[in-house]
This record gives C-alpha cells, structure tokens and sequence, in this order.
C-alpha cells in the first residue's frame, strides 16, 4: 500500500518515508499515535521499509520512539499506517 501510495503522489518508496518521519520528528507526533496506530508484533518477519534520511533526524525520531520505549522500525510503521489512513501528503498537496 506504501509503495502505490508513493507512486500516487509520484515520490520513490524513500522518499516519502523521510518525508513523513520528519514531519513526524517536527510535530512531535509520535506519542499521539502510539495510541492509534501501534500493532502488536507480527508473527512473520515483516518487509522492512527504508527512509533515507540524515544522521540528525535519524537520532531524533530514535530518541523519540524510545521515549515511548518503541524501536525506530516500530515507530515507523505507525507513521506510516497513520498516513496511509489519514492521507495528510497528498491532502498538502491537492489543497495548494
């Protein structure tokens, strides 16, 4: 589903997975979506995502998963899911 939702708004798979985790690191949202979107862990291995995003950030949106004592990959994955439910991105970009 990420994968098509990324072609949808012509981004690579990355791409839009860095775009999402910072604006996750800059509106602190993470703990807002522990909540909603946290699943339990999936009894297969499940296909890791990649989001090519610098050193910095990378700290920071691991310094905030573990806050909520959540893994970065973890953390991710509800970034993610919360944006495939609430389709902020695309919402940005159609709105302008």
């Amino acid at each position: 589903m990420l994968d098509r939702y990324a072609r949808e708004l012509e981004l690579s798979r990355p791409k839009l997975c860095a775009l999402l985790i910072l604006r996750s690191v800059r509106l602190d949202q993470l703990g807002s979506l522990n909540r909603d979107y946290a699943r339990p862990e999936p009894k297969k291995k499940a296909i890791r995502i990649t989001a090519r995003v610098g050193k910095e950030l990378k700290n920071r949106f691991t310094a905030a998963a573990a806050r909520l004592g959540l893994g970065s990959d973890e953390a991710a994955a509800m970034v993610f899911r919360a944006e495939l439910e609430e389709r902020w991105l695309e919402k940005m970009i159609i709105s302008r």
